[in-house]
């Protein structure tokens, strides 16, 4: 199973950062970023090339993959400021190439867009409320243009489109948190109301196909779901 004569990939990173912070702990964060990936495990020879060729199709070091892209972050973190959080973003885009010869695809867990906002309002000592908003582009997928019956097994043979060239709706989030605190000398006591996807947005996370492929089911991440705790600190 596999190939034994598999040797290492090797790949080059570069990074360059950049950014400030002014006495009233406002920060300004920058990244670029690339990496190139050589040797890389792919297949020798088309799938299509090597149907019913026996040797061939194999996994072999002929594979190139590259990524690179942008990271951009914004924080307020003082201390006895009343607002306080981050904005994170990060544009990027990452390819692979089976072999030699080929056309450049876009990589399995390829996110062009990633965006996070995190934001905590104190309205007094003891009470707060905060808030997330995530937003990320939807991994690729291969599109199912059609299929074929096979008449030998009884079963549909589906037809792939081009490799990774389709995208499900991007994900997006809202989570909201409320804290209150009582104060007692030496201790405290933390109630807290947290709500994952307020919005109850309905997230795909994986697709299906009926029996013949002309129908497409999705499968949905988690509701809406509410959480309420209590926390000691002595």
């Amino acid at each position: 199973f596999g190939n034994p004569d598999l040797f290492w990939e090797h790949a080059g990173h570069i990074q360059v950062n950049g950014g400030f912070t002014d006495p009233g702990g406002f920060s300004i964060e920058s990244s670029f970023f690339g990496k190139q990936v050589i040797d890389a495990v792919g297949n020798e020879v088309a799938q299509e090339e090597a149907q019913g060729t026996a040797g061939l199709g194999g996994l072999a070091n002929v594979g190139e993959v590259r990524g690179y892209g942008a990271e951009f972050l914004i924080r307020q973190r003082k201390a006895d400021f009343p607002l306080s959080g981050f904005l994170a973003y990060t544009i990027s885009r990452a390819e692979r190439k089976e072999r030699e010869g080929e056309d450049w695809r876009l990589f399995t867990f390829d996110q062009t867009h990633v965006l996070t906002a995190v934001a905590t309002y104190k309205w007094t000592t003891r009470f707060s409320t905060g808030f997330r908003y995530r937003y990320a582009s939807a991994n690729p997928e291969t599109p199912i243009l059609g299929s074929i019956f096979d008449a030998r097994t009884g079963t549909y043979i589906p037809i792939p489109g081009a490799p990774f060239s389709d995208r499900p709706p991007a994900f997006w989030q809202v989570d909201v948190r409320a804290d209150y605190k009582i104060l007692r000398p030496g201790w405290r006591l933390q109630l807290y109301l947290d709500l994952q996807n307020a919005t109850n947005r309905q997230n795909i996370e994986g697709v299906s196909y009926n029996t013949d492929y002309t129908e497409q089911e999705y499968t949905y991440g988690l509701p809406l779901i509410p959480s309420f705790g209590i926390k000691g600190v002595f």
